[in-house]
């Protein structure tokens, strides 16, 4: 939150931090690309050209963003973040949070170039039907196997949740009324 005062009135005024226009567009661009690599991947063989094709698009993508340096996504079931904040409601926002989220990707980090065979791999993983890829131990697991330091996957951690529940779970109301008399 930035805190600055109004001109006109001198009172303080807050506002939410945002994106910049650049950021968003490569943003929504990297999400795009993931979209549709992973689409096409599910459509025709590793070795077909459209296979090719968008998997360099998504190296561009994902050159493009992080400037040779680290960019990241949160996920949600709804939309992907970036430094914490929600990108723009477009559907290819939608579509890869959609299918990172449904793969128990809670976010994912692309460190520098990543090379197209880490590309390849990264796909590879994002294909796989969930419940197979849930057996296996996630996407975390399945991704550390390939190798590549290229990309970082952080998942879901079922466990950790389903144990924050059990240590908030309200105490049995039958209790709240014998308390009561």
């Amino acid at each position: 939150m930035e805190h600055r005062s109004d001109a006109q009135t001198g009172h303080s005024v807050v506002t939410a931090p945002v994106l910049s226009p650049e950021l968003t567009t490569q943003s929504i661009a990297l999400a795009r690309a993931l979209s549709a690599a992973a689409r096409t991947w599910g459509l025709y063989p590793p070795e077909h050209p459209a296979v090719e094709l968008s998997v360099s698009r998504l190296a561009e993508a994902v050159r493009t963003s992080t400037g040779g340096a680290a960019f990241s996504f949160g996920v949600t079931p709804d939309t992907l973040l970036v430094a914490g904040l929600p990108l723009p409601e477009e559907q290819p926002v939608a579509g890869a949070a959609r299918l990172l989220h449904d793969r128990d990707v809670l976010s994912i980090m692309f460190l520098g170039d990543v090379p197209q065979v880490a590309l390849h791999d990264f796909l590879k993983v994002l294909s796989t039907p969930p419940d197979d890829l849930r057996a296996a131990g996630g996407p975390g697991p399945a991704w550390d196997a390939s190798g590549h330091s290229s990309i970082a996957i952080e998942q879901i951690d079922y466990e950790k949740i389903l144990e924050d529940r059990q240590l908030h779970t309200p105490l049995d109301k039958r209790d709240d009324v014998w308390r009561s008399l």
